[in-house]
């Protein structure tokens, strides 16, 4: 997906880009371990991390894990769905990964279009073919994964500016919408 911005991106220096589709890194959002690790491979001081969709959450585990390391947080198209992103009782898991189960590429169509500033585009279609395609065991174990991590604990770590484009409402206190250190 990020192929036609690799040219101007690495114009700022190298690029770490891990393919974090379900089916290459398992059910969690814990292959932050892997962007850490590919981060320490490539020998740079500091960081800026950009996750697309469900990579938002694993660009704040990493960003979190880097400390002062990493500079600034980019979320584009992630955050778009805030029920996705603070922790759900298991009923409601079910309930939400229960449509996925049962059509996975008809809900997975259904979801980009209701989530992606995109929706009825060629560009859509294109993500919710993809994204129907892939496995739908390794799929749901990952969307179970995020459904079940809280992002309001996490962001309040975080120590680097942080952004989201092509995102909804985060809908967290106004506490954590203010880093230390910088002006609100």
């Amino acid at each position: 997906m990020w192929r036609a911005q690799v040219p101007a991106l690495a114009v700022q220096g190298p690029l770490i880009l891990p393919d974090l589709s379900p089916s290459r890194v398992g059910p969690s959002i814990a292959e932050a371990e892997a962007v850490l690790q590919a981060a320490e491979a490539s020998g740079a001081r500091r960081f800026i991390l950009i996750g697309h969709s469900r990579g938002g959450a694993v660009a704040v585990e990493a960003a979190r894990a880097l400390g002062p390391r990493c500079r600034m947080l980019v979320g584009v198209d992630s955050f778009t769905d805030a029920a996705f992103y603070a922790a759900r009782p298991d009923a409601e898991i079910a309930q939400r990964l229960a449509p996925f189960a049962a059509d996975f590429a008809g809900a997975m169509a259904a979801m980009v279009a209701r989530i992606t500033l995109a929706g009825g585009t060629a560009l859509a279609a294109e993500i919710a073919q993809r994204m129907g395609a892939e496995e739908p065991e390794a799929s749901l174990a990952q969307m179970r994964a995020l459904l079940s991590w809280d992002i309001e604990a996490r962001w309040l770590d975080l120590r680097c500016p942080a952004t989201a484009i092509l995102s909804g409402p985060l809908h967290l206190p106004k506490s954590a919408l203010v880093l230390p250190g910088l002006d609100p």
